[in-house]
C-alpha cells in the first residue's frame, strides 16, 4: 500500500500553466487571502514551503515516507508564479484602456521555426494587444528591483532575440492573410518589481529605444499604449482580420521543464495531515467518514471483519470515486490480523464483501485472486469523501484494540457525540444498529450487550453510564441514553492521550 500522500505532487511532463494553476489552488487552501500581489512577492510559495517542511518533519517520525520537493522544484514554481502574476497585472492594466476596438491575447503561442525549417517550434508572447495604433507584443519581466533604477543590461543579450522572434512570429501568422506595415508591429518590455513598487527608472535601454521598442515600468504602460509610439493607423476591418489570423494560428502552450510540478492536494488532504502532525500518528490510522455510516448495522460481521470494514472505509477517503484495491496481505497486515490460516482469512474476507454488496453503498465489492476491490456508488461519494461538519474520525488502532463487537459500535456512536457528552436514541433503533436478533428480549440486550460494551469503554469515556426509559402499559424499554464527560474527540486520536482516560 502506498503512503497516503505519495502522490501529493506529480512531475511528469507538467506544463507551465498546470504548475501555476495547481500551485495557486494549494496556496489558497492554506491562505484564503492569497491574491495576485502575494503571488508576485518573493514569498509567493510560503505556504507550500511550510507544507513541504511539514512533510519532512512527518517523515522523521518514521511513518509513511512522503515525497519531498527539492529546492530546484520550489524555485521553479516560485518563478512561474511570479511571472504569471506579472502577466495578470499587465492584463489588468491593458484592459483599463478606453478603446472599444482593442483585442487582448494572454499567453499566446504562435508557430515559429527559428531558422530551422525541419522542426516544429513555437514562440510564446506574454501579452499581445491589437489596437488602432498598432500590434503590441508585450514581454513581461518580473524582477526584484533594489533602489530606484533597473539596469536593462541584466536582460541582454537574450531580450533582443526574444523581441525579434515575437515580431517575426506575428508577421508569419499574418502572412498571406493580412497586409500590414511591419512598423505597426511594436514591442514593449514591461519591468515589474517583485517588491510591488513602481518608483524606479530603467537605465541602459538605449539600444532598445534605437530599435523602435520600449522598456517601461508597469505604471507607464497605459500611457505608452494610449499614445502609441511610431506612426500608423490600423482600420477596424484590419483589426478584425488580424484577430482572425492570430486565432487561427495559435497553438497550445506545451512548455514543460524537468522541475515543473503539478500539485494534487485538496482541503480534505490538508485536514488529515494536520491532525496526523498534531497527534504524531500515521495518516492511515485516522479513519474519516460521514457519521451517517454509523447508523448502518454491520449485520453478522465478526470483530476482525469489522476491523477490515473500517480499514477499507478509511482508505476510501480521498479516493473520489476511484476503485480501491487491497491485497490480502495488505489488508491483514494493516488490520493487525495475525492468524496464519489463510483459508479462514479468505472465507472471512469473502463474507465481508458479500455483506458490503447488501448495503447498497457500493457498485463493486469483490474478492478475487487474493485482492479485494471496492468502488462506491456515485450518490454515496459524500459519505466517504469531502470532509464536512457531519464527519467523524477516530484512531483505527484504538478500534482494533476493542474486542467486544457491540463495544466497537457503541465506541463509534459515542465518538460522534463526544463534544456533547450524551447519546440518546430509541431502544428499537439501538437494537437495529447493534444488529440484535428479534428473538432477543430487551432485558437480555441490556445485560448481554449494553452492560459489557459500556464496561469495555469505561476507560475511554470518563464517567460513562447508561439510562433506560420504559413506557407503555407493558412497561417496555423505549429509550436508551448514554452520558459521559464531554471532550474533544481529537483527544482519542493519539495513543499518548489514551492513558488520561484510564
Amino acid at each position: 500500500m502506498t503512503a497516503s500522500f505519495y502522490h501529493w505532487f506529480s512531475s511528469n511532463q507538467v506544463t507551465n500553466e498546470i504548475v501555476v494553476q495547481t500551485a495557486k489552488e494549494t496556496e489558497r487552501l492554506l491562505d484564503p487571502n492569497y491574491n495576485c500581489l502575494t503571488q508576485l512577492s518573493i514569498n509567493n510559495l510560503a505556504n507550500i514551503r511550510k507544507l513541504n517542511q511539514c512533510f519532512q518533519n512527518y517523515n522523521q517520525l518514521n511513518f509513511e515516507q512522503i515525497p519531498i520537493l527539492s529546492e530546484d522544484q520550489l524555485q521553479q514554481t516560485e518563478y512561474l508564479l511570479a511571472g504569471d502574476a506579472g502577466e495578470q497585472l499587465v492584463d489588468q492594466s491593458v484592459k483599463k484602456l478606453a478603446n472599444s476596438t482593442k483585442i487582448i491575447f494572454h499567453n499566446v503561442s504562435l508557430p515559429y521555426q527559428y531558422g530551422n525549417y525541419r522542426g516544429n517550434y513555437d514562440n510564446q508572447i506574454d501579452s499581445l494587444l491589437i489596437t488602432e495604433t498598432g500590434i503590441y507584443c508585450i514581454e513581461v519581466k518580473v524582477r526584484k528591483v533594489s533602489g530606484r533604477t533597473f539596469d536593462f543590461a541584466q536582460l541582454e543579450p537574450a531580450i533582443y532575440d526574444q523581441l525579434t522572434f515575437h515580431k517575426e512570429a506575428v508577421l508569419q501568422a499574418l502572412q498571406s492573410k493580412v497586409s500590414i506595415n511591419t512598423n505597426l508591429i511594436k514591442t514593449i518590455v514591461v519591468i515589474i518589481n517583485r517588491n510591488g513598487t513602481d518608483n524606479f527608472q530603467i537605465v541602459n535601454d538605449q539600444a532598445l529605444e534605437s530599435a523602435g521598442a520600449k522598456a517601461v515600468p508597469l505604471k507607464s504602460l497605459d500611457l505608452v499604449l494610449s499614445n502609441g509610439f511610431g506612426q500608423g493607423v490600423i482600420s477596424p476591418g484590419q483589426i478584425t482580420k488580424i484577430n482572425q489570423a492570430i486565432w487561427s494560428s495559435r497553438i497550445p502552450d506545451k512548455r514543460t521543464y524537468p522541475q515543473n510540478i503539478c500539485f494534487n492536494l485538496n482541503s480534505d488532504d490538508l485536514w488529515q495531515i494536520n491532525l496526523a502532525m498534531k497527534y504524531h500518528l500515521p495518516i492511515k490510522h485516522i479513519i474519516t467518514y460521514n457519521a451517517k455510516l454509523n447508523d448502518y448495522p454491520l449485520t453478522g460481521l465478526s470483530c476482525s471483519q469489522q476491523n477490515f470494514f473500517w480499514l477499507i472505509v478509511g482508505r476510501l477517503y480521498r479516493q473520489k470515486g476511484l476503485p480501491l484495491k487491497l491485497s490480502r496481505k495488505e489488508l491483514a497486515s494493516e488490520a493487525g490480523y495475525r492468524n496464519k490460516d489463510y483459508s479462514k482469512l479468505d472465507r472471512s474476507i469473502n463474507k465481508l464483501t458479500q455483506f458490503m454488496q447488501t448495503t447498497g453503498l457500493f457498485t463493486q465489492a469483490s474478492y478475487e485472486s487474493e485482492e479485494i476491490t471496492v468502488s462506491v456508488k456515485n450518490q454515496y461519494h459524500g459519505l466517504f469523501n469531502y470532509c464536512t461538519d457531519n464527519f467523524t474520525y477516530w484512531n483505527y488502532q484504538l478500534l482494533a484494540k476493542i474486542s467486544n463487537n457491540c463495544a466497537k459500535t457503541l465506541f463509534r456512536k459515542l465518538i460522534q457525540y463526544a463534544e456533547i457528552g450524551s447519546y440518546e436514541c430509541s431502544f428499537q433503533e439501538f437494537r437495529k444498529i447493534l444488529d440484535v436478533r428479534p428473538s432477543y428480549a430487551n432485558h437480555d440486550v441490556v445485560k448481554q450487550k449494553v452492560e459489557p460494551a459500556t464496561s469495555c469503554l469505561a476507560s475511554l469515556f470518563r464517567n460513562l453510564s447508561y439510562e433506560i426509559v420504559k413506557s407503555g402499559k407493558e412497561n417496555r424499554i423505549s429509550v436508551i441514553k448514554f452520558t459521559f464527560d464531554p471532550f474533544n474527540p481529537q483527544e482519542l486520536l493519539s495513543p499518548h492521550n489514551w492513558n488520561q482516560f484510564g
